[in-house]
């Protein structure tokens, strides 16, 4: 990541971190089927890339690195649930901090209270309060109810 002359921090597009082999699909949404799935945000389209790693059943567990101890504030988490093509929310969201890398601290759990028959699209964001905490690594973890989970973004403040 650089910084730039007005304070900002630039980093890579998220396509160049997907590496070609692991690619299954790539495909482009336009138009109502995009907002249908993304809302909003798919307003000019959506480019899917589909990588071979992600399978039903599987849950999310990635690790974040600050590069340096901070104090927290809060990390937001978005999912999204459509039963048709089988995206459900997980049936829980747990954020571990550590400040070694090594030994992780249960920060919170937050259980989800939408259920798996809730058909229509809808999209939640688990927010963590982590005030008073301090990290330089966060690891946060979802399960899977059943079929596929999505998220979009992960946001530490």
């Amino acid at each position: 990541m650089t910084g730039n002359t007005f304070g900002g921090i630039q980093g890579p597009d998220g396509a160049s971190n997907v590496n070609p082999d692991d690619i299954e699909n790539v495909s482009v949404l336009k138009g109502p089927s995009a907002a249908a799935l993304y809302g909003t945000r798919a307003a000019n389209g959506v480019i899917l890339i589909t990588t071979r790693k992600g399978r039903a059943g599987k849950g999310l567990d990635v690790t974040i690195d600050l590069e340096q101890v901070m104090d927290l504030n809060s990390l937001s988490i978005g999912f999204m649930q459509l039963t048709g093509p089988g995206v459900y929310m997980p049936p829980a969201v747990e954020v571990y901090i550590s400040t070694d890398g090594q030994q992780f601290t249960l920060a919170q759990k937050i259980d989800n209270d939408v259920p798996p028959s809730h058909s229509k699209l809808i999209f939640k964001d688990f927010v963590f309060d982590l005030k008073g905490k301090a990290a330089r690594y966060i690891r946060v973890k979802a399960g899977t109810q059943k079929g596929f989970i999505f998220t979009d973004e992960i946001i530490v403040y």
